[in-house]
């Protein structure tokens, strides 16, 4: 299994905006929702929670966290994330944030 780690990531960075990077997410959610929305496109907010309103169950959100971490470069320890915070977009930029200090 590949393991993700500071090394394994530092190749990868990308010195990205958060407007930016907020756009990446919602294409990413919109193009890997559990949803099916095929009448119209998925409308989601920043502070959606992405689990409990079942937009991604928790592979795809997972999957989401490992595409972060290929764009950011930033190694993200899931088992310390608060998940009251982090299950939206703007959880999950907030979090980048933090991490980059």
């Amino acid at each position: 299994m590949y393991e993700t780690t500071p090394e394994s990531l530092a190749h990868l960075a990308q010195d990205i905006d958060e407007p930016t990077l907020r756009q990446y997410l919602l294409d990413w959610v919109r193009e890997n929702s559990i949803l099916d929305e095929q009448d119209s496109p998925l409308e989601i907010e920043v502070d959606t929670d992405l689990v409990e309103k079942s937009i991604l169950d928790s592979v795809a959100f997972l999957e989401l966290i490992t595409s972060l971490e290929e764009k950011t470069g930033q190694s993200i320890d899931v088992t310390s994330m608060d998940p009251n915070d982090t299950l939206s977009i703007n959880g999950l930029l907030r979090l980048v944030k933090k991490l980059k200090r």
